[in-house]
């Protein structure tokens, strides 16, 4: 296309007059032309609405995108003046990002794959609240990554999140050129997914507003490492498409919480501890499925279906176990 059919095709998409010579150009090719105005009506929507809710979102340092949930509600303040989850309706897609982009940070590459999913996002640090000063950015994300793992133990085995900017997700497409910068977190090229993606709940939320400090001071690291690294593979074991280390995933935070050292009939051991913390669950039933869990970890032949399931029970004793420290305000066991 010419310099001049593109300058023309801007006037008629603007309304403007263009160039006689090349009139009969567009009336020869309006199924062409209407076509094209057909597809930049997309675009023209989003920054509509956009435009309408822009007054409507609050202004905060960070917003840290979500994808593999949707929310049964608007928005909801999670912890007051600090974190809000939100629901996004106008998710960005490649055009839109990479055109407000920041082209000197190339995350923005990795974190394209995924906007067009973004369902919702965490809304961090309310900086217009008092004219306060901005809050530390690691402190933040370490937050954000706390209600999101919080998710997690929730039943949302999905929920992953592949980055964040300073505007809302539901803004990006109106913002000046070259202006935002992204950055990268959760870059999953692969998720494994064993469930479908889920719907979070009012009462989701209220139970991570109720213990998300509990959780938070188990996870402190001068007094425990156990809580720590389950919870924190409570949030990553799915991140593979490999079932067989997804298993192993899982049973390095079940062995986090309960194994011991001194132990010299190991597994006998290990399957009593978790049994006595968790009576739903009998010696024998977890005894097979640490059997299956040798078995995917030492390379032995399984069927898929065999090590889904026994990846769905074990994830289950993982979530169950955690969920009642965080409820109880107790660990499993003292570290060694």
């Amino acid at each position: 296309m010419t310099k001049k059919v593109k300058k023309n095709l801007r006037c008629v998409l603007l309304g403007h007059s263009m160039d006689k010579n090349i009139r009969g150009f567009w009336m020869n090719n309006s199924d062409r032309l209407k076509e094209i105005k057909q597809r930049l009506h997309v675009f023209n929507e989003a920054e509509e609405y956009a435009r309408l809710v822009e007054g409507n979102i609050p202004k905060a340092q960070h917003y840290i995108s979500i994808i593999g949930i949707t929310l049964d509600f608007n928005s909801i303040t999670i912890i007051d003046e600090l974190i809000t989850i939100r629901r996004v309706s106008n998710a960005p897609g490649l055009v839109h990002l990479f055109g407000v982009a920041d082209l000197g940070h190339p995350d923005y590459f990795s974190i394209g794959r995924y906007s067009s999913n973004i369902t919702a996002e965490l809304v961090a640090g309310f900086f217009e609240l008092d004219n306060r000063d901005k809050l530390n950015c690691d402190f933040l994300l370490d937050i954000a990554w706390h209600i999101l793992a919080l998710l997690k133990l929730r039943g949302h085995s999905t929920v992953f999140s592949p980055g964040y900017t300073s505007t809302s997700w539901d803004l990006v497409c109106i913002q000046p050129k070259n202006s935002l910068i992204f950055r990268s977190l959760d870059d999953l090229p692969r998720q494994l997914r064993i469930q479908p993606i889920t719907v979070v709940t009012l009462e989701d939320m209220e139970w991570i507003k109720e213990y998300w400090n509990n959780a938070l001071e188990l996870r402190d690291r001068t007094s425990s490492g156990r809580f720590g690294l389950a919870y924190n593979v409570m949030y990553t074991w799915n991140h593979t498409d490999n079932y067989r280390v997804a298993l192993a995933n899982i049973w390095c935070g079940i062995e986090s919480l309960f194994g011991r050292q001194s132990d010299r009939r190991v597994t006998d051991a290990l399957c009593q501890r978790i049994s006595e913390w968790l009576p739903q669950f009998s010696k024998s039933t977890i005894r097979d499925l640490y059997n299956q869990r040798c078995n995917a970890v030492h390379g032995r032949k399984l069927e898929n279906n065999e090590i889904v399931k026994a990846i769905q029970e074990s994830e289950e004793i993982l979530r169950l176990s955690l969920i009642k420290c965080i409820e109880t305000r107790e660990r499993t066991l003292p570290d060694w």
